[in-house]
């Protein structure tokens, strides 16, 4: 994994909708990714942040930079943490 710095979203998902957790990374249209603790959606949301870009570069399409003005990003999906999360990814060893 690549290191990045783009935002990202939390939230639960309820138990009617399968449980768990959704993480985003809303700068990347439609990067996303689940598991069951955040952690877990979080190092999953880390794969497709990857995947998104190395993607993105196959076919020719622009790689938005992080925005370090998204840090104060709010969400309108319901149950979203409340914080955004900047994380800078670990890089795969």
């Amino acid at each position: 994994m690549a290191e990045h710095g783009y935002a990202t979203l939390v939230r639960k998902i309820s138990d009617a909708e399968g449980g768990g957790y959704l993480a985003a990374a809303p700068e990347l249209d439609g990067c996303i990714a689940d598991g069951d603790t955040p952690e877990a959606a979080m190092a999953d949301l880390a794969c497709a942040i990857d995947e998104w870009i190395d993607e993105a570069k196959r076919l020719g399409r622009p790689v938005p930079t992080p925005d370090p003005s998204n840090q104060d990003l709010h969400s309108d999906m319901p149950g979203a943490f409340a914080a955004v999360t900047r994380r800078t990814w670990p890089k795969a060893g």
